[in-house]
């Protein structure tokens, strides 16, 4: 049932509608995991796939969406603009650890971010859920973003600096506005992510 749950989770489908029956604990690293069998009746299928609730789960998965992306946004813009444009110690080796991070299998990180998340009051938010959807979203956010930033000019920027902006300055009122088109396609891409 473990593979089956997997496959199923992997699918995005909800079970919790699916778990019912006798209490048992599964435990992996000292923390309880189940406490419930899975016994799947049609009527937790019909109350998953309900017309009832379906305008919540919709509000849900567009809050957690936005949530998802306006963090991965607020975080990668920064990351790529300094990864573009300012000389930084090991500038390349951390472009190339968010690119490896892209090739972390999903599951390789389950059991890790379960136990933390137990243990930080995170299991089951959507906090949390956004939090780990960054292992998937925030290298790609970060490389597109990147190369938009790459692909100004450094005329401009340096033309900027003659008139007396700081590095905020430059960042906020020059290049952020040359590349909101780069942050719409961007924001469209990780949607589909």
């Amino acid at each position: 049932w473990a593979i089956m749950t997997m496959m199923l989770e992997g699918y995005n489908i909800d079970l919790g509608v699916i778990l019912a029956g006798k209490a048992i604990n599964i435990n992996i690293g000292g923390l309880i995991v189940a406490k419930r069998a899975i016994i799947p009746t049609p009527a937790y299928y019909l109350q998953a796939l309900s017309l009832e609730e379906y305008p919540r789960l919709v509000g849900d998965t567009l809050l957690l969406a936005a949530l998802t992306i306006g963090l991965a946004l607020a975080v990668g813009i920064p990351v790529a603009y300094v990864l573009a444009r300012i000389d930084v110690r090991g500038k390349s080796a951390i472009a190339y650890l968010l690119l490896a991070l892209r090739t972390v299998s999903q599951y390789v990180v389950i059991i890790p971010l379960y136990i933390a998340y137990s243990k930080l009051g995170l299991y089951n938010s959507f906090t949390g859920i956004a939090l780990a959807e960054q292992v998937l979203i925030l290298s790609v956010v970060v490389w597109m973003l990147r190369g938009f930033f790459t692909d100004i000019p450094r005329d401009i920027y340096e033309a900027a600096t003659v008139f007396g902006k700081n590095e905020w300055q430059v960042f906020r009122r020059v290049m952020l506005p040359m590349v909101i088109p780069g942050v719409v396609v961007t924001t469209l891409f990780a949607v589909v992510l």
